[in-house]
């Protein structure tokens, strides 16, 4: 190939990825969506607690249990560098729009429990209990929202990105302690930010790493000439910390069950 040849190649890939999209992590997030919505109708189904189909319930359970969230937040992250609506006041109100879907989805599900009591399938008992505890669940849109009003606010500060990743790693390292505080009906509310109990999936400050690095991510992304030996690279790291992640948990004799119930939501794996 001509060396003006290459350069134009080199040229084109550069262009598209600093002004286009990431076409194959969007295709990622939406079959992060997918699977998430199809591991709540698994488990919520009276197919989820049959074994009838061992194969297809192992397969939606994992892929829409650890990967699924994981994925989806670290393309949010990217999306953020991506996208020509990365103003403060822009970021800010999407993240306040996204709230108000993640609340509002909550406020749907908590009049299901209500009818529920109506029809006779809810005890009349647990009813309030069962309204609040729905009405406040933190979970992944919750997350999502705040991670915008969050990073609008980095913006607005000024810090930059390694600034930014500073304060993400301190908020990680603080959440765990805070977590020790907080009981009753409030719970839910610093539920947002830190874990409290299992309704309170997604807390910000434990789950921010994911975005961050999507953001570190999408910087180089969009400055690479070639995707292809970038995203080499990038899957030859993750490869490395995969089986140093699974032989740690190997040496330490930690059941697979860890990464499946509070532990993995809190963050808490070590």
């Amino acid at each position: 190939m001509p060396p003006e040849n290459l350069n134009n190649n080199r040229m084109n890939a550069t262009t598209v990825n600093a002004s286009g999209r990431a076409f194959e992590l969007d295709f990622a997030k939406a079959l992060a969506i997918v699977f998430m919505v199809l591991v709540h109708c698994f488990e919520t189904s009276p197919i989820g607690h049959s074994e009838a189909y061992p194969i297809f319930g192992t397969v939606v359970e994992f892929l829409g249990s650890q990967p699924a969230a994981a994925v989806f937040m670290f393309c949010m992250g990217v999306g953020m560098v991506y996208t020509r609506h990365s103003a403060p006041a822009l970021l800010a109100r999407r993240g306040v729009k996204l709230l108000i879907i993640g609340y509002g989805l909550n406020l749907y599900r908590a009049i299901v429990e209500v009818l529920g009591y109506f029809i006779g399938t809810s005890d009349a008992g647990e009813l309030l209990g069962d309204f609040i505890t729905s009405l406040l669940i933190v979970d992944i849109l919750q997350f999502a929202g705040l991670a915008f009003l969050f990073f609008a606010l980095m913006k607005r500060l000024g810090l930059s990105d390694k600034a930014t990743g500073v304060v993400v790693l301190g908020l990680l390292v603080l959440a765990p302690y805070l977590s020790r505080f907080g009981e009753g009906w409030y719970s839910y509310l610093i539920g947002d930010f830190w874990y409290q109990n299992e309704e309170t999936a997604f807390p910000l400050f434990q789950w921010l790493p994911f975005p961050m690095a999507g953001i570190y991510f999408g910087k180089y992304l969009k400055e690479a000439t070639d995707k292809q030996r970038f995203y080499g690279y990038t899957a030859a790291v993750g490869a490395v910390l995969f089986a140093l992640s699974t032989a740690i948990a190997l040496y330490t004799d930690r059941s697979v069950q860890d990464f499946f119930d509070e532990n993995y939501y809190n963050m808490n794996l070590l």
